[in-house]
């Protein structure tokens, strides 16, 4: 076991990411506008703080909302959930900041919306394929799926390197799906990952009797396992089915 001390400390967050090397911690910060801290090492026992993402190269802000949760994609591009969940309906600027550590440059994802309801995103997860992705809600419980779509080549008035060439695709979860009892599939969704076998994973904040984590088939049916209430770890059984039982999970490399 090792403990990092960051400096300066990335104020209030819920998660770092690492890039694969293992030299680079990612942090982002609950604040609106963020910014998000980068630490970097060469002895992986001290993390220094060398950068930040937080305005572009016309002094501009590059996060307007908070950054909740971080999810790497498939193509190693980082996906910074971006959302004003308490600042009222309809915020145009919720949806997803997706950005290329290497080369310095980002984009952007929007999520679809109407002007009476809240559609901020927390989480995004991918298909084993590459090619389908899932983003879940924190407040109108609602889970999005988007498609890849084939890049054209930008042309002059291109703002960036369309680094999210992702279509709509419809609503998968919403609302109005609920279990025999009336409860939402989705409770304040709060992270999702898509096992190896293309079944969508979906955490619930407010858990409620749907259980903390709740599992679809790629065709929106429940798994037969789910919802899954709690799970047992080195003897210790973990109850998920309360408020703030669940904010977020991954798969490891084999989509496990």
């Amino acid at each position: 076991t090792q403990e990092i001390t960051l400096e300066p400390s990335p104020s209030y967050t819920r998660g770092i990411e690492i890039t694969p090397d293992g030299k680079t911690l990612i942090s982002a910060n609950l604040t609106d506008g963020g910014p998000a801290y980068i630490y970097t090492t060469e002895d992986y026992v001290t993390y220094s703080f060398t950068d930040t993402i937080a305005v572009n190269v016309l002094g501009n802000n590059i996060f307007r909302n908070q950054v909740v949760t971080m999810d790497w994609g498939p193509d190693g591009k980082l996906w910074f959930s971006h959302d004003a969940a308490y600042g009222g309906v309809g915020n145009p600027y919720n949806g997803f900041v997706v950005v290329d550590l290497e080369n310095k440059k980002y984009s952007y994802l929007e999520i679809p919306m109407d002007s009476t309801e809240f559609n901020g995103p927390r989480g995004i997860g991918f298909s084993p394929a590459g090619d389908v992705a899932y983003a879940t809600s924190f407040n109108i419980n609602r889970v999005w799926k988007f498609s890849l779509q084939e890049l054209l080549t930008p042309g002059n008035w291109v703002y960036n390197d369309a680094l999210t060439n992702w279509k709509f695709e419809e609503v998968f979860i919403d609302i109005d799906d609920t279990t025999a009892a009336g409860a939402p599939y989705v409770s304040a969704g709060h992270g999702v990952v898509v096992d190896k076998y293309d079944r969508i994973w979906v955490g619930s904040y407010f858990a409620g009797n749907t259980g903390g984590l709740v599992v679809f088939n790629p065709d929106g049916t429940p798994a037969d396992f789910s919802p899954i209430g709690s799970v047992t770890i080195g003897g210790e059984e973990i109850n998920l089915a309360v408020t703030n039982g669940c904010r977020g999970m991954n798969v490891d490399h084999e989509g496990n």
